[in-house]
């Protein structure tokens, strides 16, 4: 039975990748998972029974559902933040035997949206424990601005996090679907839609639960960045459902009338040495701190033109 575009409702589709669970390897390793493209739209989406719990291919000890010390999310923010600070990064990278850990360390340009957004009704889809949000640190998780004055609700579907998030006084819910509240300032999904089930049942939700003029902060990894135009098959399967591209993500704000504010794309260096490794090409990338320095300089270039890695959205309820 074909496996209809989420987007479309189409049933055309090419296979795209085959590909097992290379990144967390918690799926059979003789299971291979398939990504197909929509002829019609360009959509890209994992091709499984719609019915079967990926659930259990996620890792246990994902690192956002962790209860790590408050003060190891701070001083772990405030150090990557100092070395990707221009000409401090370059001191440190003459530290003798940096180039190991130093491109874990290394952040490319970003702008946090949250930093636009007044204190207000906000609500976290895939929020994790609440302490942490990626790569914009502490200071953006619903516990710190929870602090700073917002109303905040995450969503996070993961038992594992209850406990972390009831202890820090936080509420969390496992479904957005289960939310009564609306009239939002704001939503975010920090590297969430790419682990639905249903995108467009996300951007309906969005739709109800946003006040008009309410913003949306979406970020997402880039299947058209170059990253994923050298490593294609470098793909976080079964955990990872859809694959969007500027184009595609655009489609869905179009189609469900958000008006894009901002966008950007960003990439650093430890991506490219994990698809390295995980396609055992370990020789493919070795870097020490200052290569990692003209890299990321690289890198910047193609972020600029809409190639990075991971992309960012700033879009508008019209």
């Amino acid at each position: 039975m074909p496996r209809y575009c989420d987007f479309c409702n189409s049933d055309r589709s090419d296979l795209l990748v085959a590909q097992k669970d290379i990144i967390h390897r918690c799926a059979p390793q003789d299971r291979e998972f398939y990504l197909r493209k929509c002829r019609d739209c360009g959509l890209i989406y994992l091709d499984v029974d719609k019915d079967e719990d990926l659930k259990c291919f996620y890792p246990k000890d994902y690192e956002f559902y962790s209860d790590r010390n408050l003060y190891l999310y701070k001083l772990r923010y405030a150090i990557s933040r100092a070395v990707s600070t221009p000409y401090l990064n370059l001191l440190f990278a003459l530290v003798p035997f940096s180039g190991g850990i130093f491109h874990k360390l290394l952040q490319p340009k970003k702008k946090d949206y949250v930093k636009t957004i007044k204190p207000g009704k906000f609500l976290d889809v895939g929020c994790g424990s609440g302490l942490n949000t990626h790569f914009f640190g502490y200071r953006s998780s619903i516990y710190s601005l929870k602090k700073r004055g917002f109303e905040v609700i995450g969503v996070e579907p993961s038992p594992e996090v209850t406990k972390i998030t009831q202890k820090y006084g936080l509420k969390v819910l496992p479904s957005i679907f289960e939310l009564e509240e609306r009239d939002f300032d704001c939503i975010r999904m920090n590297w969430s839609l790419e682990h639905a089930a249903s995108p467009a049942e996300y951007f309906k939700v969005f739709k109800k639960l946003l006040k008009r003029g309410g913003r949306l902060i979406i970020a997402v990894p880039n299947y058209d960045g170059i990253l994923y135009r050298i490593f294609p098959d470098c793909v976080e399967v079964p955990v990872h459902t859809y694959y969007f591209t500027p184009k595609t993500l655009e489609a869905y704000f179009k189609k469900y009338n958000f008006k894009i504010i901002d966008r950007y794309s960003f990439s650093y260096p430890d991506m490219f040495i994990l698809a390295s490794h995980a396609l055992k090409q370990g020789n493919f990338i070795r870097l020490t701190s200052m290569q990692t320095i003209f890299f990321q300089s690289l890198l910047n270039k193609f972020d600029a033109q809409m190639l990075g890695n991971d992309m960012v959205y700033l879009v508008e309820n019209a």
